[in-house]
């Protein structure tokens, strides 16, 4: 009977082990789900911010100032070569001397005819009637010798700034030219800074005139039409270069 009663006690204790060892297993089970739960939780945090802090590292800007870094250095280049391999152009055909500085150069640097064709063709391209852009370029080679960067040397109204770029912007259309200029960052002597302000001009503020410019047909009356209209100078200014575009019709 103490024998049974052993037995029983033995039986009883084992089967507590076996109970207690199962709870404590499937509790080490558990903590090891919930280490590993929580670590792939950190590591899907770490993944996130490393992923925010490689957005906020990139910076558009970045590649779109590298562009034009590349660009600016073309064109100092090309610049450049053109300068060099243009040096004979610089005789003047009036002085024949080289280096005259009465004669104003053109951007280009390449001689104002070619320079010419570029300022047709850029209002060309920014969509105006081919013989209306002939006829702005006939009123440039007058107002400005086809320089973009000269300034009015004996302004008519004293004490004042005078006429700028290539149709000699004055007054308030100099200074919405130039705040326009100094918002895009260029310097204000830019060709196409100054087309395109011409252009805002004719489709905004100058519209009216643009309607008469518009009504004509040939390079000639176009320009006739813009000098009187767009440009309005001087009146004996406006009379004797209207007689002299009419005539080139």
């Amino acid at each position: 009977m103490i024998e049974n009663s052993i037995q029983q006690f033995r039986a009883q204790r084992s089967s507590r082990k076996r109970v207690d060892t199962s709870s404590a297993t499937k509790q080490r089970l558990g903590l090891a789900q919930r280490d590993i739960a929580r670590s792939e939780d950190e590591t899907s945090r770490a993944l996130q911010r490393a992923g925010e802090a490689q957005e906020a590292q990139y910076n558009p800007a970045d590649s779109v100032n590298s562009w034009v870094g590349e660009i600016e250095a073309l064109r100092a280049e090309r610049a450049s070569r053109e300068q060099s391999t243009t040096g004979a152009l610089d005789m003047s055909p009036i002085s024949g001397s080289s280096g005259d500085t009465s004669r104003p150069r053109s951007r280009s640097g390449v001689g104002d005819s070619t320079y010419a064709e570029e300022l047709r063709q850029g209002l060309v391209d920014r969509g105006m009637p081919s013989h209306i852009a002939r006829g702005f370029v006939m009123n440039f080679k007058d107002e400005s010798g086809l320089n973009p960067d000269i300034n009015e040397a004996d302004p008519l109204v004293e004490g004042s700034r005078g006429g700028f770029g290539l149709y000699q912007l004055t007054g308030p259309r100099r200074r919405d030219y130039e705040a326009m200029a100094d918002e895009r960052g260029v310097p204000y002597g830019d060709t196409d800074a100054q087309l395109d302000w011409l252009m805002i001009e004719y489709n905004g503020s100058e519209s009216s005139a643009a309607e008469r410019i518009n009504a004509t047909e040939t390079p000639g009356g176009a320009a006739a039409a813009i000098v009187q209209y767009f440009l309005r100078p001087s009146p004996e200014h406006v009379t004797s270069r209207t007689a002299k575009y009419l005539s080139r019709t």
